[in-house]
């Protein structure tokens, strides 16, 4: 019971603190769509085994360039 609670925690509370996702107003499709969105990015993140989450997001919040390269989706120094 510990193990999935701990599974739970950690997922979801990334969703909810994080990515404030208890907080969208989206409705309908655009809901579903954002928690794709969101899903993907969250497993990026873990398949890259990044620790540091907020502080990722952060940085990509302030230079959408980086997002691209962690994607592997731009190379060219602008």
């Amino acid at each position: 019971m510990r193990q999935r609670w701990g599974v739970e925690n950690r997922n979801f509370w990334v969703r909810d603190v994080l990515l404030r996702e208890d907080h969208a107003q989206a409705r309908g499709a655009l809901a579903f769509n954002l928690c794709a969105l969101r899903a993907f990015v969250l497993n990026c993140l873990n398949y890259r085994k990044v620790q540091a989450k907020k502080a990722a997001l952060e940085a990509f919040s302030f230079n959408p360039l980086s997002a691209l390269r962690f994607l592997g989706l731009h190379t060219k120094d602008v």
